[in-house]
């Protein structure tokens, strides 16, 4: 009887130790623009999806396990990952959330409008997410208007260690070129400048890419 008696505990205890569940359970979901989404987390106690939700976000609880996040009309500003936790967990951090990524490709806006602006923290990113996954994302020197390589992941931008100067990422959508915001790299002066790279964006409308002219 002991040895059946621990069998549930345990599974009770693992049961509880296990990150919370998004339904669809899928890493990533490609939506149509003005379609309406919704995803369903539950956990083993009370769950929240982490703000901050865009405008056309609501939640419903079914109970304080259960949060329904309800996006109705989808757009391109959309285009963002969405986390759902435990509100008071006090496990391992890894199973503490679960993360769902949504895109709504937009060949009229192909890059996710940010929601960051001016200095950032972001030393080794420049954040141009497409709003389609399967476009291909060239990033180029503004002023040169050359090739950078650099590694890109739709879901975050473009890594790496940038030189001071001003950059732009291109996208071809239905045979024309799409460029994104510019984004300007300085040194902060403060640090070390071979491993501090503050990104500074400036807004460029997502149009058919012009030539800049020089800097």
């Amino acid at each position: 009887k002991l040895a059946g008696g621990n069998a549930p505990a345990l599974n009770r205890y693992e049961n509880e130790s296990s990150p919370p569940l998004i339904h669809p359970d899928l890493p990533e979901l490609v939506v149509k623009r003005h379609a309406s989404i919704n995803l369903t987390c539950s956990g083993t106690r009370a769950v929240s999806w982490v703000p901050p939700l865009s405008d056309n976000a609501v939640v419903k609880r079914e109970d304080h396990r259960t949060a329904v996040l309800m996006i109705k009309d989808a757009s391109a500003a959309n285009t963002e990952a969405l986390v759902c936790e435990y509100d008071d967990w006090q496990g391992a951090e890894e199973d503490k959330q679960a993360e769902i990524y949504i895109f709504v490709p937009d060949p009229e806006i192909p890059f996710a409008p940010e929601n960051v602006s001016g200095e950032t923290d972001l030393l080794t990113d420049i954040p141009c997410r497409v709003t389609n996954p399967d476009w291909h994302v060239v990033l180029r020197s503004v002023h040169s208007r050359t090739e950078v390589p650099a590694p890109y992941f739709n879901k975050i931008g473009f890594l790496g260690t940038f030189p001071e100067g001003s950059y732009v990422c291109e996208t071809t959508v239905n045979g024309k070129t799409r460029s994104s915001a510019i984004y300007t790299v300085k040194a902060d002066r403060g640090k070390d400048a071979s491993t501090s790279w503050p990104v500074w964006m400036t807004w460029k409308s997502s149009a058919e890419c012009q030539t800049p002219g020089p800097m």
